[in-house]
This record gives C-alpha cells, structure tokens and sequence, in this order.
C-alpha cells in the first residue's frame, strides 16, 4: 500500500487544501467520500467552531485530518484538543512545527509538515499568468491570492499590514474581492469550470491511471513515445 494511504485511511493520495473558513465539515466530508483526504481548517482562528467542525467529522466515521497553521493559532487550545480529539492525522503548517511535534506524536498522530520556501515561490512567480500574486515577500508568512486592487498595493509594499485579513469572511461569504487578500495557490489560474469533489477526485484518478498505463507501455515497448 502506498505510504500515504497508511498513514491517511484515504482511498486515493490525494489531499484537500484546508482553507480558511471553506475547509469544513461539508467539504472534507464530500473529498473523503470521493476517496481523497478531507482536513478541517483553523487558520480562521474561530477555535470554537473549528472544534464543532471536528467533531462533526468524527461523527461521519470517514478518515480527515485537521490542518494546524502555527502562526496563526492565537494559542494552544486547538493543539489541545486535537491531541484530546482522536483525530489520527494533522498538517501543520506557516511556521516551525518543532513545539507541535512531540504533543501530537504521544497523541498518536501522523503528522505532515508543510513547507513553502522562497526560492519555490520565485520560481512559481517565474511560471507564466495565473492571476494571483505573491504577498509579504519582505516578511512571514508569505502568501499567495488572487489579484486585486488590495493585493496589487500590497505586492507593490512588499509587506502586509497585520490586520490584512480582518475581513476575509466578506471575500469568502459575500464576494467582496477587495475586502482582504482572497488566498489561493497558483492553480488558480488553471480552473475553467465549477466542479463536485466527486468528479474532481474521479478525474484526477482517471487521469493519473491513464497517464500511467502510458508510460507503462512505452517502457514496454522500450520507447519513448
């Protein structure tokens, strides 16, 4: 079994992004559904409805995993409870996780770090339009979003006022582009259409086999295309 599928309980390694706000029980709990690995955010720093959202997913009896932004934990309560909770699997993320580590692994938990670097988000800046930009490259966290007038004036500024997100509920729940940073990673740029996560996660599948069974045969057939 791949490595990923032990550690998660998903079907498939494919792993849901745990936005802000968005990434909740509805969400994760159609990826995890679909075969993928839905994880509940709390970058949103709602801590007391972030822990509801878990337990929601406890209740569902579908693997998920909880996403911890160090940074952006105002303190330990969420680590805390994550270690109380029984969920088996946690990504953390936006800082050093050294303080997190050992906390979660006497909980038992597999933990995941993720880790941007600048010299990766240059060269994604260097990858052609997207429609997003890289934000508070002059401290940390650097981000990415969608561009705006807002973001423009922040790139331009190179920094990030502290506040920035203060109003990302009205980007997210309202539409207001310009009422904060609307964080989202490069592929942005590549959506074209409203898709279930379903038939996401079904043609991610689809084509990961089919690009496969490609290659299987061209090694085959000793050739290269």
């Amino acid at each position: 079994m791949n490595r990923v599928l032990a550690h998660t309980g998903a079907r498939y390694p494919i792993v849901q992004a745990p936005m802000g706000w968005i990434a909740r029980t509805q969400l994760a709990s159609a990826v995890s559904r679909a075969g993928g690995l839905g994880i509940i955010e709390t970058s949103s720093g709602e801590t007391e409805a972030c822990q509801a959202e878990i337990n929601k997913m406890k209740a569902l009896n579908l693997p998920f995993g909880v996403n911890l932004p160090i940074r952006f934990l105002r303190d330990d309560a969420m680590l805390k409870f994550v270690c109380n909770s029984g969920v088996k699997f946690v990504t953390t993320s936006a800082g050093s996780p050294a303080k997190f580590i050992a906390p979660l692994k006497a909980a038992g938990i597999i933990v995941y770090h993720a880790v941007p670097t600048v010299e990766a988000a240059m060269k994604r800046v260097e990858a052609g339009e997207t429609g997003t930009l890289v934000l508070n490259k002059k401290s940390t966290p650097c981000i990415r979003a969608l561009k705006s007038e807002r973001t423009r004036a922040i790139h331009d500024e190179g920094l990030m006022a502290p506040d920035a997100l203060k109003g990302i509920r009205d980007v997210y729940f309202h539409g207001d582009m310009e009422a904060a940073p609307a964080l989202a990673g490069q592929s942005a740029g590549l959506i074209d259409a409203v898709k279930s996560a379903q038939q996401i996660i079904e043609e991610t599948v689809a084509q990961f086999f089919a690009i496969t069974g490609r290659l299987g045969g061209l090694a085959l057939a000793r050739a290269f295309g």
